[in-house]
C-alpha cells in the first residue's frame, strides 16, 4: 500500500492500485478534492484507506461516485474507512477506449470543461446557421465537456414490462438515453458525429444489457408524427436559430398525453455562454410549450438549471 499526503496524491502518478491516505482534510470541501484526486488516479478495483471523525462528506460522495465505502478499523478518535473503486470501467474509461487516449489526457481534457468549448468555439467560424450547424456536427470539446457534467451511475437493468416510447433529441454522451433505457425503448439523434459515433461505441461494450433498446438515429425528420410517449431535449433549444419551428416537430412526435421534457436556459446568454443564440434570451419554456400547444404539468431542478415538463393534450 502507498503511503501519500494530499499535497503528494495531488501529483501522483495515475492507476494506483492500494493509497493509504496519510493525513484527512477536515473541511468538507477539501476533503472531496481529495478523494476526487485519488478516484481519477485510481486503478480499476483499487482502494484508499481515509481516516475520518466525520464519514458523511466522504459517504456522500462516495455514493454519488459508485465508490465502495465500508468501516475497516476505529480507535477512541475515529474510524479507518476503506474506499474502492469499481472494478468496471467509468466513463472516462469509457471515453480514453473511444479516442485512444490515457486515462490521463482524457480527464486533462473534461476537466477544462467549458472552457475548452468555449476555444473551439472562437476558434471556429460561427456566423451562419451553416457556420454553427458544422461545428456541431464536427468538433469533438461536447464529447470531453459533457462526459465530466454526467453523473456517475450504474445503468439499471430494463423493466420487462416497460415499453414506453421515447425519443432524445442532442442525446450527447448518451446519459440520458442510459438512465431512460429501464422504461422503455428510446432513440435518440445528435448533430454531432462524435457524439452518434461515442455512444454506438460505449453502449454494446459497457451496458450491453441495454443495447436493444438504445437507438441511434444517422437523421430524425422521418420518425412518425404521434409515435412517442415521451421526448427529452437538455441544453439544445438555446443553440439554435428557430427553437419553436423544432419543439413544434418534437410536438408532433408525441401520442396524446405523452410528455416533453426540456432543460433550456435561454436567458444565459454573453461571454460564459458564447454558443447560446443571444437573440432568444428573452424565450422562456413555458411561454413556447403553450404555443406549441403543451401545458407545463411538472417542473425539475437539474443543478443550477431548471427542467420542464410539459404534456400534450
Amino acid at each position: 500500500m502507498l503511503p501519500l499526503t494530499c499535497k503528494q496524491l495531488a501529483s501522483a502518478p495515475y492507476d494506483l492500485p492500494e493509497v493509504l491516505l496519510l493525513d484527512t482534510p477536515t473541511d468538507d470541501d477539501d476533503l472531496t478534492k481529495v478523494l476526487g484526486a485519488w478516484y481519477r488516479r485510481a486503478a480499476l478495483g483499487g482502494t484508499c484507506l481515509v481516516y475520518l471523525r466525520q464519514p458523511r462528506p466522504a459517504a456522500v460522495w462516495a455514493e454519488a461516485n459508485l465508490v465502495a465505502f465500508q468501516e475497516v478499523a476505529r480507535d477512541e478518535e475515529a474510524v479507518w474507512y476503506e474506499l474502492r473503486r469499481s472494478p468496471l470501467p467509468d466513463r472516462f474509461d469509457q471515453v480514453a477506449a473511444f479516442t485512444g487516449e490515457t486515462r490521463q489526457e482524457v480527464l486533462s481534457k473534461c476537466h477544462q470543461g467549458i472552457l475548452r468549448t468555449k476555444e473551439a468555439w472562437d476558434g471556429a467560424p460561427t456566423d451562419t446557421p451553416a457556420d454553427r450547424d458544422a461545428f456541431y456536427a464536427t468538433t469533438d470539446a461536447y464529447l470531453y465537456e459533457l462526459v465530466l457534467y454526467e453523473p456517475a451511475m450504474a445503468a439499471e437493468a430494463p423493466d420487462p414490462a416497460a415499453a414506453a416510447r421515447q425519443f432524445e433529441l442532442g442525446h450527447g454522451t448518451g446519459g440520458q438515453m442510459l438512465r431512460v433505457a429501464r422504461h422503455g425503448p428510446v432513440w435518440g439523434y445528435d448533430l454531432s458525429r462524435v457524439m452518434r459515433d461515442f455512444v454506438r461505441f460505449r453502449v454494446p461494450r459497457y451496458y450491453p444489457h441495454l443495447a436493444d433498446r438504445i437507438h441511434v438515429l444517422e437523421e430524425w425528420d422521418g420518425l412518425e408524427p404521434g409515435s412517442f410517449d415521451a421526448v427529452h431535449t437538455y441544453h439544445v433549444l438555446e443553440h439554435l436559430a428557430e427553437p419553436r419551428a423544432v419543439l413544434q416537430h418534437l410536438t408532433d412526435l408525441l401520442r396524446p398525453g405523452g410528455v416533453m421534457h426540456v432543460i433550456a436556459p435561454f436567458h444565459a446568454v454573453g461571454p460564459e455562454y458564447p454558443e447560446h443564440n443571444p437573440d432568444l434570451a428573452h424565450l422562456t419554456v413555458p411561454e413556447l410549450f403553450a404555443e406549441v400547444g403543451l401545458e407545463v404539468a411538472n417542473t425539475f431542478d437539474v443543478g443550477a438549471w431548471q427542467g420542464f415538463v410539459g404534456r400534450r393534450s
